[in-house]
């Protein structure tokens, strides 16, 4: 396995772990929720965070909380307040 699909498999692993900890409908059994948490706590799902926050109308939203290069086609900001489609670069 190479670097990049590692890198890219930890992102997608991270993301997946985030939505299911954030989704308000979600029964996550308290053993499942503490391992997801310590995952993300110990940095084994850790990574730099997508940050984009403008929108390809223009639109400024708070900073996509969705790891770097993640796979959805949408950014998602904290708190799933706001999804939305974005620039190619972040602006910061």
């Amino acid at each position: 396995m190479t670097d990049n699909t590692t890198d890219r498999n930890l992102v997608e692993q991270r993301s997946i772990a985030l939505d299911y900890l954030e989704d308000p409908d979600a029964d996550i059994p308290d053993g499942t929720r503490r391992f997801l948490l310590a995952l993300l706590d110990d940095g084994r799902l850790k990574g730099p965070l997508c940050g984009k926050t403008t929108a390809t109308t223009g639109t400024e939203y708070p900073p996509c909380a969705r790891p770097a290069g993640h796979p959805e086609a949408y950014c998602r900001s904290a708190g799933r307040e706001a999804y939305f489609t974005a620039t190619e670069e972040p602006t910061r």
